[in-house]
C-alpha cells in the first residue's frame, strides 16, 4: 500500500488516508473550476494502489461540454 508523509502531521499516511483528508480541498478546487461529480477510479478505487500509484480523477464539467 502507498505511504505518504504528512507535511502537516509529520505523520505516515496511506494514500486513502490522505484523500479522505483532502477529500474538502479538492471538491472544492474543483468545483472554482466549473467541475461536479468527481470521481475516483483506477487502482485506488480499487484498493490496489501501491508507492507508484497515481490518482485518476474523472469529473464532469458543463462549462466544457457545451463548447462543441
Amino acid at each position: 500500500m502507498a505511504k505518504l508523509v504528512s507535511r502537516q502531521a509529520s505523520q505516515t499516511m496511506n494514500i486513502y488516508e490522505l484523500l479522505e483528508s483532502k477529500r474538502e480541498e479538492i471538491l472544492q478546487s474543483a468545483a472554482k473550476h466549473g467541475a461536479y461529480n468527481i470521481r475516483i477510479f483506477g487502482s485506488i478505487a480499487r484498493r490496489e494502489a501501491d508507492a507508484n500509484s497515481d490518482v485518476d480523477f474523472l469529473e464532469w464539467n458543463l462549462e466544457e461540454a457545451f463548447l462543441t
